[in-house]
């Protein structure tokens, strides 16, 4: 009988020297969550570059969350677009997605999750990411908006 090794190093930068770390395994046993319990650590995740990694083709592709523009859901798979015309198929579902992906991550539609840094114009009720326009869903706008900051030029 063969026995897998599970065990998981973890190397963290110098700032997280004595912060509790909790490993949860994920649903259907595919995937651990870990999560880095900051107390009193102040962390800009802009300057740590967060990688994720995304199983396709039979490996793992190493893939830099701020690098991510858009997920797309299509049925039970996810298209990943990253690094403006590059992107991966996963058998993976978008709500899945959503709990792994980093907080400037919104969903702003049942088929989309958007990098709110890559978001550069708004006109009505969608979002110009990179190259693409993605339509804000109904049940979606409030919270999506909220997000932003709105500047109004009065017309006379």
């Amino acid at each position: 009988m063969n026995k897998k090794n599970n065990s998981i190093t973890l190397l963290l930068p110098p700032i997280f020297e004595d912060t509790p770390i909790t490993i949860v395994r994920g649903i259907h046993n595919r995937q651990v969550l870990i999560d880095i319990q900051s107390q009193n650590v102040e962390v800009n995740t802009k300057e740590i570059a967060q990688p994720v990694f995304v199983y396709t083709n039979g490996s793992y592709i190493r893939i830099m969350h701020n690098k991510i523009l858009y997920v797309e859901a299509d049925g039970s798979y996810c298209k990943i677009v990253y690094d403006g015309v590059k992107a991966l198929i996963l058998s993976f579902p978008l709500s899945e997605a959503c709990k792994i992906l980093p907080e400037n991550f919104i969903r702003v539609h049942r088929s989309f999750v958007v990098n709110l840094d890559y978001v550069t114009q708004v006109l009505g009720n969608r979002l110009y990411v990179k190259d693409t326009w993605i339509t804000v869903g109904r049940e979606y706008r409030e919270e999506t908006f909220a997000h932003f900051i709105f500047f109004h030029a009065k017309r006379r």
